[in-house]
């Protein structure tokens, strides 16, 4: 019988382990793997500490969640047999703290208009790849990459990488500093009339800065003061000054050089008030920025006093310096500005009452010489305060105000410097000039001779006029006058002629007359008609009328006409129509065949009871209308339209004709007829006997001398005796000759016209006109009320007025010639005047050469003129650019004829660089000429310049700009007007040296051996020349932008060429690399026995030695393929070694990494576990009592074949080594005895050993 060896016992051993993939974390593993050679138990469980846990039947089991540290494990087979208990151990390790580093590669900028870069570096933990998530100060993630995070806005951020396996590191806080804002202050100087500058301070940004204005290149500063700027050569406009720093960043401004403040100044002399000045300035900041001051001449200049009022008042007779200043400070002055003491306006007049009454009166002034100050305003009023006439703009010193009406008046006189003076008067008018007239008459009865004084007749009711004049009267129609209003020794029946007048002081001059015409002395009046009766039968009889004499003692004689050709009473005598009583018979007359309208005058005479003594005879007579109570069938009403003009026949009469009855024939003739005026009988005008007429239009008759007329018309059909009707008696006067003065009151002056002033104007018949003839037929009259006035072109040199009066004598107007007076006509002045363009003061010289003082000059065609001055050449200072019409009025108020001078522009001009210099080209500067002649109308450009004084270059004509080629330096611009001849100051302008590109260079090492990825980038600084176009020496890699990647390790240079071709090369730029990752060799342990035959695990480990890369070694990975294509098996993670209880074995390839992610490779090979499946014990010879027993030991293995390298050991029973046998067969040769022997094999390369026991009893028989 032989018996194994139980040398099979439970076993438990750790074939793998994981340990937590990040510091601090839970989810390491621990991989067990128990065996058990028996066929039970199959299960098992294991204790960690928390009790037992059954691996559901998993052999090998992996347990998780280990943090780091020693882990012993207790692992039993299910049943709980503690005798079987084995316990195993295993240590885990954290990997290292992920950490991150994360520069800020690139800053904030504006141009490109992108925000920073932040670069992160992670290392440490279980290493690359990393990824890197970026939070903004909130806490939200803003993104993730495994690169570089771009255009990242100002702020403040954390970074946090995470390695491979999802390791974080702990945030790093990372500031996003933006671009400061470029800000600058910028200021003008005050712009001198040539040149004008701009400066930049006070420049605050990311440094690196550049200037330029109106999109120029780029000009840079000096290099002590690089926050400041000047730009020079710059005339008045509106400018954009732009800054940029080394970002890119661009602050724009705009400032306005402003146009070179001048001005002029207008005194206001002294006189009823203080005197003033106003001021005219143009230029600087504008309208409404101005200031003012004013000192007396050569006082200091003034730091306070200034104020915004204009003009500038309540100033003292004086010399004074005015100075200007604008809101920019900028400031001018106006020197030697003189205010003269002027004595106040003072005038004086002659009122000159009206003539008459109903005339018009006047009144003449007089400026008081040496008073005041021209041109006057003169104007003057009525009492209710209405401006009746003016005068403007008037020069002289006698006015007149004419055609006034009776009333109270106040000339004002307002000269040019506001003070006034009044002149108050009043015009009196003479009472109307009206009287009735009267007989002088005894009692009826008495007779005239020897009683001459008793007859005659009066004026009475006659107006009383105030002293000095005198009212007298005539009787003969002026031809002799007295003081006395009564004419006696005048018998009734007498014509008489009666006139009354007023008469001047001195007795003789008449001042108004009125004449009465033709008076005849009446006798007594009384109501003598009784009847008047129109025949009731026909026409032909005319009409008839009964006079009755009325008291008295008769008897009674009557007459008609005239107070002859007495009739007695008659007795057939119609009576009156009722209620009226029937006159007695010896009291009455009747006239028969009375022509119907005609004028008829009746007498009654009573003689007294004496019809013998006719010294007592009492004649009187009627009072009464004829045709008060009767009215013609054809009335005629007669019109004088003329009167008779003295020493001529124009009378005038018109009948109308009234045929309303018909009793008037169509066709009739016509008789005028002229009373005698002593017989009162009527003659027939010879021209105008029977004139025959149809139809019935008015009769004219024309051609009459003064006298008494009517006309008769007769039917020319139906008679004899025909039909006549008449008209009543109408006269005809005679005027008086018409006399008058004519009083010249000026001559014609550019601002008074002529004035004549018609006087003491008598005869003809009132109201009077007044026709003018001039010499000139370019003069013009103008007649108002008594005054004509005269205008007349200063092209002739006087002008004879010649004045005819004309009265109102209707269409036969009585005329009379006044006479000729000549008005001599002002001549204008003459005046030459220059313009001087060239100097900053800019004048204008006027000179007169005809002319009458004082004179006042103008520069704006009239519009304004100065203060009145005797001196005959004027200079006007200061004068701004433009045309000016040049115009001198004299004492006459006349204007000379604009003389037209121009003030140029200066020129100025602007010179700016519009191109830096370039590496291979000069710089320019571009001339523009922004003022000059060719501003000015009809004037085209025509300059030239100079640089440095050099030879004047032309510019070509009608140009104004010019592109000037310069290399770099500082340059003296000048620039001449040839249409003036004026040439301005200079401008200086500086070509700067070439701009050359400025970039840095930031090299990436390239990390891995080989992989070729290291990187340059290239930051510019934006100088105007971008963007740069860049090669590297040696050429490797590729360049996009202003990147350079896939570059291998190596020294390089990088060269940029900015847009004006200028260069600029970084050297010595290296890229590094690490070496080559080179694991230290791998250790293997091989599958083997541990205890018994227990099959062990595997083992492969790098150990220490490893070189190359970063030296910081994250990672393992390894790989094991198993022979039996079960795998592969891999094992990725910070530990070095790898275990597994495949047996089959086969290749391993570790790869281990750094914390960069490069990586090295090694290879080993895990051996396959031959595992020893049986060893069989056979006798080669029984144990007999001669000798022992030859045994023979042979085995099996898994894989088949034999064992390669093995030894057979046989022990005794005391464990006392009998025999050995290597790498041969197990046939020992040692004979045993009887006992218990044991049998050991031995794998020699996989170091576990299998053992079987022999034994052998024997009963000897």
């Amino acid at each position: 019988m032989v018996t194994v060896a139980a040398d099979q016992e439970f076993t438990a051993a750790v074939i793998n382990t994981t340990n937590p993939t990040c510091l601090g974390y839970n989810n390491g593993s621990i991989e067990v793997e128990a065996s058990f050679p028996s066929s039970t138990p199959t299960e098992f469980e294991y204790n960690i500490g928390a009790g037992w846990v059954s691996t559901s039947g998993n052999n090998p089991f992996v347990i998780p969640n280990f943090t780091s540290g020693t882990h012993t494990i207790e692992v039993r087979p299910v049943g709980g047999i503690a005798a079987c208990e084995q316990t195993v151990s295993a240590t885990l390790t954290d990997p290292s703290v992920v950490t991150v580093v994360a520069p800020v590669t690139k800053e904030v900028t504006c141009v490109p208009a992108t925000g920073a870069t932040i670069t992160p570096n992670g290392s440490g933990g279980n290493g690359a790849p990393f990824s890197y998530e970026l939070f903004d100060n909130g806490g939200t993630s803003v993104g993730t990459t495994t690169t570089e995070f771009t255009d990242v806005a100002a702020g403040t951020y954390t970074v946090v990488a995470t390695d491979r396996l999802g390791c974080d590191s702990s945030p790093v806080t990372v500031m996003i500093n933006p671009s400061q804002t470029v800000d600058f202050d910028v200021t003008t100087t005050c712009f001198d009339g040539t040149s004008g500058s701009i400066l930049v301070t006070n420049t605050v940004g990311n440094g690196d800065y550049q200037y330029n204005i109106n999109g120029n290149p780029w000009q840079n500063p000096d290099a002590a003061t690089p926050n400041q700027y000047t730009f020079t050569g710059l005339t008045p406009n509106t400018y954009t000054v732009n800054v940029k720093d080394g970002r890119g960043c661009i602050t724009t401004k705009s400032i306005t050089i402003n146009p070179q403040l001048q001005a002029t100044a207008t005194p206001t002399n002294a006189s009823c008030t203080p005197g003033s000045i106003a001021i005219s300035a143009t230029g600087g900041t504008g309208t409404g920025t101005y200031e003012y001051a004013v000192v007396t001449a050569g006082d200091p200049v003034p730091t306070t006093g200034f104020s915004n009022t204009n003009p500038i008042t309540n100033l003292a007779p004086n010399t004074y310096d005015v100075y200007v200043r604008d809101s920019s400070t900028c400031s001018y002055v106006i020197e030697n500005v003189v205010i003269a003491y002027i004595m106040p306006v003072d005038i004086t007049a002659t009122p000159n009452n009206p003539t008459c009454n109903g005339d018009r009166g006047s009144v003449d002034g007089e400026i008081i010489v040496n008073r005041g100050q021209g041109p006057y305003t003169i104007t003057i009023e009525d009492s209710s305060n209405t401006e009746i006439d003016r005068l403007d703009n008037f020069t002289g010193t006698n006015f007149s105000f004419n055609n006034l009406a009776v009333d109270t008046y106040e000339i004002k006189i307002t000269d040019a410097l506001g003070c006034e003076d009044t002149f108050d008067f009043t015009l009196e008018e003479l009472p109307p000039l009206t009287a009735d007239l009267s007989s002088i008459l005894p009692v009826c009865g008495t007779p005239f001779l020897g009683n001459e004084n008793l007859f005659g007749f009066e004026f009475t009711n006659y107006p009383t006029v105030p002293t000095p004049y005198t009212v007298e009267f005539s009787k003969d129609d002026g031809a002799t006058w007295q003081s006395s209003p009564t004419f006696t020794g005048i018998d009734s029946g007498t014509i008489v002629y009666p006139a009354i007048r007023i008469v001047e002081a001195d007795g003789v001059t008449t001042r108004c007359i009125f004449n009465f015409g033709r008076y005849e002395v009446p006798y007594p009046v009384e109501g003598l008609i009784v009847n008047p009766v129109a025949n009731p039968t026909s026409c032909n009889e005319g009409f008839s009328v009964t006079v009755e004499a009325f008291l008295g003692a008769g008897p009674f004689q009557f007459a008609i006409g005239t107070p002859s050709g007495w009739v007695d009473p008659d007795i057939d005598s119609p009576a009156p129509p009722a209620p009226a009583p029937v006159p007695d018979q010896d009291r009455t007359y009747t006239f028969k065949n009375l022509t119907p309208g005609l004028t008829y005058v009746f007498y009654v005479k009573d003689l007294n009871g004496t019809p013998l003594d006719t010294t007592d005879d009492c004649i009187k007579q009627n009072n009464e209308d004829v045709y008060a109570t009767f009215t013609p069938s054809v009335p005629i009403t007669p019109t004088v339209n003329n009167n008779q003009c003295s020493g001529s026949s124009n009378g005038q009469i018109t009948f109308e004709i009234d045929n309303t009855s018909t009793d008037l024939n169509n066709n009739f003739t016509w008789t005028l007829y002229e009373r005698d005026p002593v017989t009162n009988a009527g003659t027939a005008l010879p021209a105008y006997t029977n004139v025959p007429q149809t139809g019935f239009a008015p009769i004219v008759a024309t051609g009459l001398p003064s006298g008494v007329y009517y006309i008769i018309l007769s039917n020319t059909t139906g008679g004899p005796p025909v039909c006549e009707f008449g008209s009543l008696d109408v006269t005809i006067k005679e005027g008086q000759p018409i006399t008058g003065n004519l009083n010249k009151l000026n001559d014609i002056t550019c601002n008074v016209p002529g004035k004549i002033r018609v006087e003491n104007v008598l005869g003809g018949f009132a109201p009077y006109t007044y026709n003018v003839t001039l010499s000139e037929a370019t003069a013009t009259a103008t007649v108002t009320g008594n005054e004509i006035t005269v205008t007349a072109p200063t092209s002739i040199t006087s002008v004879d007025v010649t004045v005819e009066v004309e009265d109102s004598n209707g269409t036969g107007a009585c005329t009379a010639n006044l006479g000729t007076v000549t008005l001599n006509v002002a001549q204008l002045p003459t005046a030459t005047a220059v313009a001087d363009s060239c100097p900053a003061n800019k004048t204008i010289t006027a000179t007169v050469t005809t002319g009458v003082a004082p004179y006042q000059y103008s520069l704006n065609g009239g519009a304004t003129f100065s203060t009145e001055t005797t001196n005959t050449t004027f200079t006007q200072n200061n004068v701004t650019p433009g045309s000016y019409d040049i115009v001198v009025r004299d004492a006459t108020g006349c204007e000379s004829v604009p003389t037209t001078v121009i003030v140029h522009e200066n020129v100025t001009f602007d010179v700016v660089p519009t191109k830096n210099a370039e590496c291979v080209l000069n710089g320019e500067a571009t001339l523009t000429i922004n003022s000059g002649s060719h501003n000015t109308a009809t004037f085209t450009a025509n300059y030239t310049y100079s640089v440095d004084g050099g030879a004047p270059v032309a510019i070509p004509a009608g140009s104004t700009t010019a592109i000037i080629s310069l290399a770099p330096g500082t340059y003296t611009v000048s620039v001449t007007d040839i249409n003036t001849g004026c040439t301005t100051g200079t401008q200086t302008i500086e070509i700067e040296d070439a701009e050359i590109p400025s970039f840095t260079a930031l090299a990436e090492a390239s990390l891995c051996s080989g992989d070729d990825s290291g990187r340059i980038t290239l930051t510019a600084v934006d100088n105007g020349i971008l963007p740069l176009n860049y090669s590297i020496i040696p050429a490797a890699g590729t360049i996009t932008g202003n990147v350079i990647t896939d570059l291998p390790p190596g020294t390089y240079s990088v060269t940029g060429e900015g847009t004006n071709g200028c260069t600029f090369t970084v050297t010595d730029i290296v890229i590094d690399e690490y070496a080559p990752i080179v694991p230290s060799t791998p250790v293997v342990e091989q599958f083997g026995c541990s205890t018994g035959n227990t099959v062990d695990v595997a083992t492969v480990t790098i150990p220490a030695g490893t070189v190359g890369g970063s030296t910081n070694y994250t990672r393992y990975v390894f790989v094991y393929t198993p022979a039996d294509g079960s795998g592969p098996i891999t094992q990725d993670g910070p530990s070095t070694s790898f275990s597994t209880t495949n047996t089959s074995g086969g290749p391993v390839q570790i790869t281990v990494y750094d914390d960069k992610g490069c990586s090295g490779v090694e290879n080993t090979t895990i051996d396959a576990y031959v595992a020893i499946t049986g060893v069989t014990i056979s006798p080669q010879r029984t144990i007999d009592c001669n000798e022992g027993e030859d045994i023979e030991a042979t085995y099996t293995i898994n894989t088949g074949g034999a064992l390669a390298n093995f030894e057979f050991r046989l022990y005794d029973d005391t464990n006392a080594l009998l025999e050995t046998r290597t790498n041969t067969d197990g046939d020992f040769t040692t004979l045993l005895a009887t006992g218990t022997y044991r049998v050991e094999l031995e794998n020699r390369y996989q170091l576990y050993i299998y053992r079987v026991s022999h034994s052998r009893s024997r009963t000897y028989l």
